[in-house]
C-alpha cells in the first residue's frame, strides 16, 4: 500500500496531468477556410464551407474567410494578401466545387508552395481526380501530406466532408501544441 505521501503526490500528478491534457485540447488555431464564395452558385459547397468556418468557431479556433479580412492589405495585390495569410495562419482548409474557380487557383498559387504546402487540407470532388489539378499540385499534396480528401457529391450534404475537417484539426491542434503551442 502506498503511503499517504505517495498517494497525495499521484494526485497532484493526475490532476495537472488532466488539466495539461484539456490545455492541449483548448488551443486556438488560426484557419483559413477557403472555397466558394458568399454568392457562388455552388449552393451545397458554399454552404458547406460556412459550415466548416461556424463548427470551427464553435471549436474555439479563429476560422476565418480572406474576403473578411479585406480591410487590410488593401495597398497589396490580391495574391500578395493572400500569400501574407497563408504564412500567418496556422492551416488553410480548401473546399473545391464543381464551380469554384477561385478556391482552385487559391490552390495552385500557394499549396506548392514548399514553405507553407503542410499547411493545406484540400476536399475535392472524386469526378476532378484525372484531371490536371490532380496530378499536380494535388497529387504533391496528396503523396507528401496525405492532405487531399477525395469526396463523392453525396459526402457534402452527409458530413463527410465536415468531419474530415474536423479530425484533421484535431490532429493539428496536436502537433502545435506538441511542439510546445500549449505546455512549453
Amino acid at each position: 500500500m502506498p503511503s499517504d505521501r505517495v498517494l497525495k503526490e499521484r494526485a497532484r500528478f493526475l490532476a495537472t496531468y488532466k488539466d495539461n491534457l484539456k490545455e492541449i485540447g483548448d488551443i486556438p488555431l488560426s484557419i483559413l477556410v477557403w472555397g466558394p464564395g458568399t454568392h457562388s452558385t455552388s449552393q451545397l459547397v458554399r454552404d458547406k464551407r460556412i459550415q466548416i468556418r461556424e463548427r470551427l468557431e464553435e471549436l474555439e479556433h479563429n476560422a476565418m474567410f480572406s474576403e473578411d479580412l479585406e480591410q487590410y492589405g488593401n495597398d497589396r495585390v490580391l495574391k500578395l494578401q493572400e500569400l501574407a495569410q497563408v504564412v500567418t495562419a496556422h492551416h488553410i482548409v480548401i473546399l473545391l466545387g464543381e464551380y469554384t474557380p477561385g478556391a482552385l487557383a487559391e490552390t495552385h498559387d500557394f499549396a506548392n508552395l514548399p514553405r507553407v504546402a503542410w499547411k493545406f487540407t484540400v476536399l475535392v470532388p472524386k469526378k476532378f481526380q484525372d484531371g490536371y489539378s490532380a496530378n499536380g499540385t494535388l497529387l504533391f499534396l496528396d503523396k507528401l501530406f496525405h492532405s487531399v480528401y477525395w469526396y463523392e457529391d453525396d459526402e457534402i450534404q452527409s458530413c463527410n466532408v465536415l468531419g474530415r475537417v474536423l479530425e484533421r484539426m484535431d490532429y493539428v491542434r496536436q502537433f502545435y501544441a506538441s511542439a510546445g503551442g500549449a505546455l512549453l
